[in-house]
């Protein structure tokens, strides 16, 4: 993580920030078409690598945009985001187990690249 802030210093947090989600998009999309366990988990930690990009250029953008007394407040309002996320996260594979088994793919992990084109618009 501090390598990438580091880079997103020197390139531009934007940039890199567009990079890690387009990572991690991609990551998705190959986790919904993959047909092995094999493919999942490699497909899986390419999505990993690309949610580690934004986190950790999610904090430089932090640091950068507020000042030294409002990043406190920053940092925790996008922790508690972050938790939100994590905790409605957990829910996908209890709700998509029956569309898993009658398919018999692993098609409910697209689910969470769904809203990454929607972020690369917003930004």
């Amino acid at each position: 993580m501090p390598t990438v802030g580091k880079i997103s210093d020197l390139r531009g947090r934007k940039g890199i920030f567009i990079l890690g989600l387009a990572i991690f998009t991609i990551g998705s999309i190959l986790s919904a078409i993959s047909a092995t366990i094999g493919q999942l988990i490699a497909y899986r930690v390419i999505q990993g690598i690309g949610g580690a990009i934004m986190q950790a250029n999610v904090m430089s953008i932090i640091a950068y945009t507020f000042p030294p007394g409002s990043r406190g407040k920053a940092m925790g309002l996008i922790g508690s985001v972050v938790a939100y996320l994590g905790m409605e996260k957990s829910d996908y594979p209890y709700l998509y187990n029956r569309i898993d088994h009658q398919l018999d793919r692993f098609y409910y992990t697209g689910v969470f690249g769904r809203g990454s084109t929607d972020r690369a618009y917003i930004i």
